[in-house]
């Protein structure tokens, strides 16, 4: 009895030395005031009021968040730390209210406190055409190494109650890696989707119908891959082609071959199978001349590990042109959103690192929002990859 009695006090004893030891710690946790400033899309102004509005602090080591209502306070004492930021609320200005959204990332807060800007840009919630499925990684070989590189294809969605036309709709890649965390000069993705690709479905502009609730397939190469443990896209609406004198490339004569306005690579265009770029859809209102002529932009950046200037070269299609944009990229090797904050806020992923060899044969799947009583499926699309797509799940042509 006396042995037990005596055991029973030095667990006692040891559990309150743990539990004063953590309450030391905490108390010795160091806060800061973060202190938000706001600039305003231009056409805003300087002046503007909160109506509605949500900023959420997330500790990048730790996962912790935290939530200050923007409509009654500019700052918030939180734990010193490296955090991500992310804003969203409404706006308004005069007599007009409009959606903003802003973000920082891999952001220093340290005591006794950090200023913090913020850059808002506007966004809307689209309902028309979509991205409903990304799959870049491609199948992956028979052989155990690596993944195919023509079975690759993006799904696009009529999330609308009518017909839309998909002639003069352009597919788009960033230069800008997901994984990357360059400042560029000037800016690139401050209010436009910088691209090093340009492809764009033909058509007379009442040639291609899509209907409502129906998609249409791009294809990299619309063969049949099934012989190298590939898909079969024989059956897709379009496919990319890039003409080479190796005859890199392989076309269907079958399938129309989306117009080539511009392209990085002097061979063919493959999408990184490493997925940590984004992708777009967008109409171009100019003429392909105009677009050539007038939206190019080099940028510059210093690499971090040999202090060299290096550069990016691409065009710039404006955020009203974009149709839809997700930013794709490993779980673990997130550093920023290669497109405004306005097009997307977030990103989706197909594995946890970009050489998981997992990833071949995956692909992202948007989410089904609701069915309507006629059997439409509405999408979900909020301007929000991570909220937005089933991330990582087996690509649909072999569900």
């Amino acid at each position: 009895m006396k042995l037990r009695k005596l055991f029973s006090f030095m667990q006692f004893t040891a559990l309150a030395i743990l539990l004063t030891a953590c309450s030391d710690d905490e108390n010795n946790v160091k806060k800061a005031n973060a202190i938000l400033y706001f600039c305003a899309p231009e056409w805003v102004g300087e002046s503007f009021s909160w109506t509605e509005g949500t900023a959420i602090f997330t500790e990048i080591n730790t996962d912790s968040k935290t939530s200050l209502e923007l409509t009654s306070n500019d700052q918030v004492n939180i734990p010193e730390g490296l955090y991500s930021i992310s804003v969203e609320g409404k706006i308004k200005y005069g007599d007009n209210t409009t959606n903003v959204r802003g973000s920082k990332e891999n952001l220093l807060i340290s005591a006794p406190s950090t200023t913090i800007e913020i850059t808002l840009s506007y966004y809307t919630t689209s309902s028309g055409i979509v991205f409903q499925e990304i799959y870049t990684t491609g199948s992956p070989k028979s052989t155990g190494t690596g993944g195919l590189t023509g079975d690759k294809f993006f799904k696009l969605y009529n999330n609308t109650d009518h017909t839309i036309y998909a002639d003069g709709i352009a597919l788009l890649e960033t230069p800008i890696l997901t994984s990357d965390d360059y400042e560029y000069t000037p800016d690139p993705i401050k209010s436009s989707f910088y691209t090093q690709v340009v492809y764009v479905i033909p058509g007379n502009g009442t040639q291609y119908p899509i209907l409502p609730g129906k998609s249409i397939v791009i294809a990299d190469q619309a063969n049949d891959h099934t012989s190298n443990n590939g898909l079969d896209l024989q059956n897709a609406d379009f496919e990319w082609y890039d003409e080479t004198s190796t005859g890199a490339d392989t076309d269907n004569p079958s399938v129309p071959n989306l117009d080539k306005w511009y392209s990085y690579s002097l061979s063919i265009w493959t999408p990184t199978n490493q997925c940590n770029r984004a992708f777009g859809i967008a109409r171009i209102p100019v003429s392909k001349e105009d677009f050539l002529n007038d939206y190019y932009l080099e940028c510059t950046y210093i690499h971090p590990a040999n202090g060299k200037t290096m550069s990016k070269k691409g065009y710039l299609v404006p955020s009203e042109w974009i149709l839809d944009a997700v930013n794709m990229s490993a779980k673990s090797n997130f550093k920023m959103l290669a497109t405004p904050v306005s097009v997307d806020k977030s990103y989706a992923y197909v594995a946890t690192t970009i050489s998981d060899n997992s990833r071949f044969g995956k692909s992202i799947i948007r989410k089904v929002a609701e069915t309507k009583e006629n059997g439409r499926v509405i999408l979900q699309d909020t301007n929000d990859s991570a909220n937005d797509f089933q991330c990582g799940v087996t690509v649909s042509y072999k569900q």
